[in-house]
């Protein structure tokens, strides 16, 4: 297991990158590819993923999600949704999560 906790990633080229179980809690990751990387189990905790595109990543969780740091233009896999709480996602944002009851 990978401990990149903290660590300042900004636009990093992590395509591909097998980050299963790897730790980024608080890490910066604005502007980084994800394209086609591996996040099965990753620690996303206060990640910063303002931005990022993580359409094609693999093994992402909306718990993982939920977890980070995020705004309405970070994009998702199919499934997946953003956390109203994140930047600028508000009742209108697309792809935004439904309101809890």
């Amino acid at each position: 297991m990978s401990s990149l906790a903290f660590s300042h990633l900004e636009n990093a080229d992590l395509t591909s990158a097998y980050l299963r179980k790897a730790i980024l809690r608080g890490a910066y990751l604005n502007g980084a590819n994800f394209k086609d990387a591996h996040l099965d189990e990753a620690k996303l905790d206060l990640a910063h993923l303002e931005g990022v595109d993580l359409s094609s990543a693999t093994g992402l969780k909306q718990e993982q999600v939920n977890a980070a740091k995020g705004s309405a233009d970070t994009k998702l896999p199919l499934g997946l949704c953003l956390p109203k709480n994140w930047t600028a996602v508000g009742p209108n944002t697309p792809n935004a999560c439904p309101a809890t009851k």
